[in-house]
């Protein structure tokens, strides 16, 4: 297991934030944790790097836990664009808790995209997940996870011929896909690859949790769906707790997500 450092983040009351510092701040993080084909071949793995919001003592946390070798450029990234930010280590909140975890996928797939801050005008998306964790009891524990690994840019281009190559013809060529506005949006983004997950202490908390997450769905693209663990419960704690990327299964393609936004108390995904 890797050597970890929580960061407690707190800004405060009444501090103007935006997306585009988010996106300043995830895009300078992009490579940070990448590891070549040939480091995968021999057992290196990715430094953990999640985004994270906590329930702990009824108090909601905007946390990052990553490698504790990654915390001084993480920090300086986060106070150059918060200048007003604190910045605490602070342990582990999830550590020896009886968790229960569910991850979440996309339901259509890696190429299509769920609705992202700019969809949300009068609203703040992440008032129906803090709604739920505002209303917890003192022995309530739960956890919302991003866990973050670099990606290359080759889903991109991957993206772009999914995009392309949509009805194949009479004489062999292909005609683009109708919806492939949508798609290129995506992947006009540099992007992250994403473990989601949440986590509870209890049923009721872990089941509202992942039914807010139903406000980033996006009707012409895609949404979120759970998935059943390849690796089994207590593998899901593990990953949870390592900050590990997991693949939706050994064989198959890694979802990519491009971005993730994260304004104070405002937390946006692009996927």
């Amino acid at each position: 297991m890797q050597n970890l450092t929580t960061l407690l983040l707190k800004l405060p009351r009444n501090t103007e934030v935006t997306p585009e510092a988010a996106q300043t701040f995830l895009s300078a993080l992009t490579q940070i944790n990448s590891v070549s084909f040939f480091q995968r071949l021999t057992g290196t793995h990715p430094q953990a790097l999640s985004l994270e919001i906590a329930l702990i003592n009824q108090q909601i946390r905007f946390q990052i836990t990553c490698d504790t070798e990654l915390v001084p450029f993480v920090s300086t990234q986060i106070q150059s664009n918060y200048p007003l930010v604190i910045i605490e280590k602070t342990t582990d909140s999830i550590s020896g808790q009886n968790l229960s975890v569910v991850s979440l996928k996309l339901k259509q797939g890696s190429y299509y995209p769920v609705a992202t801050y700019p969809a949300f005008t009068d609203i703040d998306p992440l008032a129906s997940l803090l709604s739920v964790l505002s209303k917890s009891s003192p022995d309530q524990i739960a956890l919302i996870q991003y866990a973050l690994t670099s990606s290359g840019s080759g889903w991109q281009g991957a993206g772009a011929s999914f995009a392309e190559k949509g009805k194949k013809n009479e004489d062999g060529s292909y005609s683009p896909r109708s919806d492939q506005t949508i798609i290129k949006e995506k992947i006009s983004y540099p992007g992250f690859k994403v473990s989601v997950r949440v986590a509870a202490n209890t049923k009721e908390t872990l089941k509202e949790l992942v039914s807010a997450f139903g406000v980033f769905t996006r009707a012409d693209g895609n949404s979120f769906s759970t998935k059943k663990s390849f690796f089994g419960k207590k593998d899901g704690y593990k990953d949870l707790l390592e900050r590990n990327f997991r693949p939706k299964n050994p064989f198959s393609e890694r979802k990519t997500v491009t971005k993730t936004f994260w304004k104070g108390k405002f937390l946006a995904i692009r996927f």
